[in-house]
């Protein structure tokens, strides 16, 4: 048994437990975290293009490196890094139109006493008269043009041996379960029970959950298929 984990459940506590009771798992990791951060501007312009790291049926590129997860990890892990040219081009686009609104904040605020949160001393530094007013600021240029460089990227971690491209089907295999649990209703009519006794319920409930473990794994098998599959886009 494994799991496969969201970046809200990234912590070093949760990776010794599954370790100590021999749990394998997929995590993502958030990108602002420094160790994500380092390892991508290690392997910056390293896959980004090269055909031979193309994950197709995702629009993206994955590369693997093995590396420990903290100072005192006792094994090596394989660190999953993704480029998506897309969501590059999105966040650039975002981060763009945040630091207009800043701006736009402080020009409001010169020569007043505001508080302001650390995003606005990451971003910009800024000047304050002895009173405390602010006075003046200019764009934190190295801080801001480090956050585009890593625009795109994003990091999956996982326990065992793995390829990029099996570990991204894997994560994004969680949200076909969590869309099966959500249609449940509908695909095996368990809106209404329509049954008399907890044993009965027992039984009914059981029987779905295994219905739906063998239509995801239909699904899995035709999703790898279609992947080996020369086909068209079904657009216009």
């Amino acid at each position: 048994m494994g799991f496969i984990l969201d970046r809200g459940y990234f912590s070093k506590d949760n990776i010794r437990y599954m370790e100590e009771n021999k749990y394998a798992s997929i995590i993502m990791v958030k990108d602002k975290r420094e160790l994500v951060s380092s390892l991508v501007e290690k392997n910056l312009n390293t896959f980004e293009t090269d055909r031979d790291y193309s994950i197709r049926s995702y629009r993206v590129y994955g590369k693997t490196v093995i590396s420990k997860l903290y100072e005192d990890d006792t094994k090596n892990r394989s660190f999953h890094i993704y480029f998506n040219p897309s969501k590059q081009a999105a966040k650039r686009e975002l981060l763009g139109l945040t630091l207009d609104k800043m701006k736009l904040y402080l020009d409001k605020h010169i020569g007043k006493e505001i508080p302001l949160s650390k995003v606005y001393h990451d971003y910009f530094d800024l000047y304050y008269d002895k009173k405390g007013h602010l006075i003046s600021y200019e764009e934190n240029k190295d801080f801001i043009q480090r956050k585009l460089r890593l625009c795109g990227y994003f990091c999956i971690i996982t326990s065992e041996k793995m390829t990029a491209a099996e570990t991204l089907i894997q994560y994004k295999g969680r949200d076909v379960s969590e869309k099966l649990f959500s249609a449940d209703k509908s695909f095996i009519d368990s809106k209404s029970m329509r049954v008399q006794t907890t044993e009965a319920l027992s039984v009914k409930v059981f029987i779905e959950f295994i219905a739906l473990i063998v239509r995801n794994r239909i699904y899995n098998l035709l999703k790898e298929t279609m992947l080996g599959l020369e086909t068209k886009s079904n657009c216009n």
